[in-house]
Protein backbone atom coordinates (compact mmCIF):
# COMPACT_ATOMS: atom_id res chain seq x y z
CA UNK A 1 0.00 0.00 0.00
CA UNK A 2 1.42 3.51 -0.88
CA UNK A 3 0.41 6.70 -0.54
CA UNK A 4 -1.12 8.46 -4.08
CA UNK A 5 -2.57 11.83 -2.92
CA UNK A 6 -2.63 13.80 0.15
CA UNK A 7 -5.25 16.86 0.02
CA UNK A 8 -5.18 19.76 2.97
CA UNK A 9 -8.49 21.37 3.56
CA UNK A 10 -8.05 24.48 6.35
CA UNK A 11 -11.05 25.09 8.12
CA UNK A 12 -11.29 28.17 10.64
CA UNK A 13 -14.57 29.08 12.46
CA UNK A 14 -15.68 31.50 15.13
CA UNK A 15 -16.20 30.57 18.70
CA UNK A 16 -19.35 31.68 20.13
CA UNK A 17 -18.01 34.45 23.22
CA UNK A 18 -20.04 32.34 26.33
CA UNK A 19 -17.66 28.96 24.50
CA UNK A 20 -14.09 30.99 24.75
CA UNK A 21 -11.46 30.67 27.12
CA UNK A 22 -8.29 32.74 28.30
CA UNK A 23 -5.18 31.21 27.51
CA UNK A 24 -1.47 32.26 28.16
CA UNK A 25 -1.56 34.79 25.00
CA UNK A 26 -5.43 36.33 25.15
CA UNK A 27 -9.35 34.97 24.35
CA UNK A 28 -9.64 32.57 21.96
CA UNK A 29 -11.85 33.92 19.67
CA UNK A 30 -11.84 31.63 16.52
CA UNK A 31 -10.50 27.52 16.04
CA UNK A 32 -8.61 26.75 13.43
CA UNK A 33 -7.69 23.35 12.07
CA UNK A 34 -6.61 20.99 9.46
CA UNK A 35 -8.08 17.95 7.87
CA UNK A 36 -5.98 16.33 5.67
CA UNK A 37 -7.22 13.38 3.08
CA UNK A 38 -4.81 10.62 2.51
CA UNK A 39 -5.46 7.99 -0.67
CA UNK A 40 -3.72 5.12 -1.25
CA UNK A 41 -3.05 2.89 -4.41
CA UNK A 42 -5.71 0.26 -2.89
CA UNK A 43 -8.41 2.84 -2.88
CA UNK A 44 -8.29 3.46 0.83
CA UNK A 45 -8.92 6.86 2.12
Amino acid sequence: MKIIELKAYPTSFPVPPEDSVTLGVGRAVKRDAVVVKVTTDDGVV
